[in-house]
Order: structure tokens, then C-alpha cells, then sequence
């Protein structure tokens, strides 16, 4: 693997997503909360015992895995695959409802003394159809695992997998196009395709993102490093997801609309990161609703126009709403132009541990 910039380091919740980068829990739908209360790594007990025909189905996943450095599905053995580590069944129906087998040191590994950490405790194989027997999954991580490679494409069959709420697949070095057919989960709640980290050769890419549309109880939605550079109208998608509290798609070469959202629909929206698109990005372009935000990166962009009155005044120049915004980053100040003086002011004056230049 190619050495390649290492980002801010942030902390993480070991009972997180990987690459939550800070997303605070309040964000996360109750579905997702109810699921994750218990340990998501241990096995849990429950009153009935494994379904055949499930237990058949986890079995054949773990054949397609090559190498379990973390030993991981070293407990995957005996008749009841509810006291497996990474499998959580229901206490009163005996279905397998949760399977985590993310790779916890993902960014030990990547914040290692060398590229040569990289693969150190990452789960390799392929992800088996036989998954398609769980018909009752809500959650599925396998996020930080080496599960792809080039040529392999995110496997299409996933999409059938129906009653999931939550999917990471985050830095699992997929490479081709993502399968639209993820559009038929349509209860997902939670995804996470980022694919910043994936080997040089295994990158991801979208012509058509009209399935997201489908998405209508989505709230977090991180599609960074996957191409969409083809796509005019990702605004316009984005737009109709209504439930939606965290969108992050950073250096996913956007292009940015000519035209404004006549009716912004993202009221429920906190947090917005858009790092490193190196688009120039007209503040009239924005189709968020200032009032919501908490959280915004628009770091290396080109920032060329008027900013928002909100941003500007009602944010910083009211008491009454000065702690609205957590974290604001327009980085490299030489890209910022701003069409008024107030802007240029506030910009100087800001704090700048808010403010990051």
C-alpha cells in the first residue's frame, strides 16, 4: 500500500463505529442505541437457542474468511451461534440480529510507526451470500476489514438483506461502483461506505445516487473517498433524505449545482462535512438550514461569495446563540473571498479554536 497523508488524529469510542470521527451518540437513531447497549463484541445469552439454518449461514461466512488475525471467530464453533463473539441473537425468537466483526485497532494500525501496520489485525476473505439466510439482521459491521481488493466490488446482495438498520462497511477496500441495489434497504437507518483508507487501487465511484432517495429514514450517511464526480444533481438527492442529522462526503470530487435548493428539506441536519471536495463553493449554493448546524468542514474548498447571515450574525454576534456551532473549519485562509467587510471582520476576530484557518 502506498504511504499516503495521515488526517487529525481524533478519539474514538471503542463501542463506536471505526470511523464515527466524533459523531456524538445523541445523533444515532433509538434503533441503532437499542441494538449497540450491550457489548457488541462479546457473545450475549439468550433464552432460545440458534436457528439451524442461520448457525449454517454464519458458518459458511466464516469459510469465505482467509485470515482472522484477532482470532475473532475462533468462538464460532458449537451448536448455539448466540454465545459466538460478534453475534447477537434475539432473547425471544432465537434469530441472529446483529453481527460485529469490525476491526476495533483499525487506527491503531493506520496511526502505526509505518504503512507496514496497516493489515496487522484486518479480518481478510470475502463477504459470503450465505448472509442472505439472516433475514432477520438488523445490524451488520464489518468495517476496517480487508474484505475486497481489485476488481472485487461491493458485493450486490446486499441490498436484499432488508431489515437492516445499520450497515459499515467503512475501509473494506471495495473497488467499482456502488451496488445501487442498497437503495432496497429501505429501513437502513445508519451507513457508512467511507472509503478514504482503502488501498490506491481500491477506490469507489457512483454514476447515479438516485437510490439514496429511497433512503427516507437514513440520519447518518458517509460516503467519503467515493467518487461522484459524474453526478449534478447529488444535492438534489441529499435534499430528500429529511431525517438526516450527519452527512459526511469528503474528497469525493463534488460538483457543485449552478443553481440554488429552492426548498431546503435537510431541517434535522447537524453535521456537514464536505473536506477536501477543492470545489469553489458559493455560500448561495448551501442547502442545509443554517439554524440546525453544529458541526461544518468545508476545509479546502474554494469559498468564493457572501456569507450567510446566519453564519455570520446570528451565529457570532448574538449571545443567545454563540454556542450553536461546535466546530467550524474553512482552512487556508488565502481561499476564502468574501464579498463583505462584516465577513472579513469576523473571520479575523473569530475564536479560533472554533474557527479553524
Amino acid at each position: 500500500m502506498a504511504s499516503k497523508e495521515k488526517p487529525e488524529r481524533t478519539t474514538h469510542s471503542s463501542s463506536s463505529s471505526i470511523l464515527l470521527h466524533g459523531c456524538c451518540s445523541s445523533l444515532l437513531p433509538p434503533a441503532y442505541l437499542a441494538i449497540t447497549t450491550s457489548s457488541s463484541v462479546y457473545a450475549q445469552q439468550t433464552s432460545v437457542g440458534c436457528i439451524p439454518k442461520e448457525r449454517n449461514a454464519l458458518l459458511s461466512f466464516r469459510a469465505g474468511i482467509t485470515s482472522d488475525p484477532q482470532n475473532l471467530l475462533a468462538s464460532w464453533n458449537g451448536q448455539d451461534c448466540c454465545q459466538w463473539i460478534g453475534v447477537k441473537c434475539s432473547n425471544s425468537t432465537g434469530h441472529v440480529i446483529k453481527v460485529d466483526l469490525r476491526n476495533k485497532f483499525f487506527l491503531d494500525d493506520l496511526y502505526g510507526p509505518s504503512m507496514d501496520t496497516y493489515y496487522l489485525h484486518r479480518m481478510r476473505g470475502k463477504i459470503s451470500s450465505s448472509l442472505l439466510a439472516l433475514r432477520h439482521l438488523k445490524y451488520l459491521d464489518l468495517s476496517g476489514n480487508h474484505l475486497g481488493g481489485v476488481g472485487v466490488s461491493m458485493p450486490r446482495f446486499l441490498g436484499s438483506l432488508r431489515s437492516l438498520t445499520y450497515l459499515n462497511l467503512s475501509s473494506t477496500d471495495f473497488n467499482g461502483p456502488v451496488p445501487p441495489q442498497l437503495g432496497n434497504l429501505s429501513r437502513l437507518q445508519y451507513l457508512d461506505i467511507d472509503n478514504i483508507w482503502n488501498d490506491n487501487d481500491n477506490k469507489m465511484h457512483s454514476k447515479d445516487i438516485s437510490w439514496l432517495a429511497r433512503l427516507r429514514s437514513l440520519r447518518f450517511l458517509d460516503m467519503s473517498g467515493v467518487s461522484l464526480r459524474t453526478i449534478g444533481n447529488w444535492v438534489q438527492v441529499v435534499n430528500m433524505l429529511s431525517n438526516l442529522r450527519v452527512l459526511r462526503l469528503r474528497e469525493c470530487q463534488l460538483v457543485f449545482p449552478y443553481a440554488s435548493i429552492a426548498r431546503p428539506n435537510l431541517t434535522s441536519l447537524e453535521k456537514v462535512d464536505l473536506k477536501d471536495n477543492r470545489y469553489t463553493l458559493n455560500p448561495a449554493y448551501w442547502f442545509w438550514h443554517a439554524g440546525t448546524i453544529k458541526h461544518l468542514d468545508l476545509t479546502n474548498n474554494m469559498i468564493v461569495g457572501t456569507l450567510p447571515d446566519a453564519v455570520g450574525i446570528t451565529y457570532f454576534g448574538l449571545p443567545k446563540r454563540s454556542d450553536t456551532y461546535k466546530a467550524l473549519h474553512i482552512e487556508d485562509k488565502r481561499r476564502v473571498v468574501l464579498g463583505r467587510e462584516r465577513d472579513k471582520k469576523w473571520l479575523s476576530n473569530s475564536n479560533r479554536n472554533l474557527l479553524k484557518l
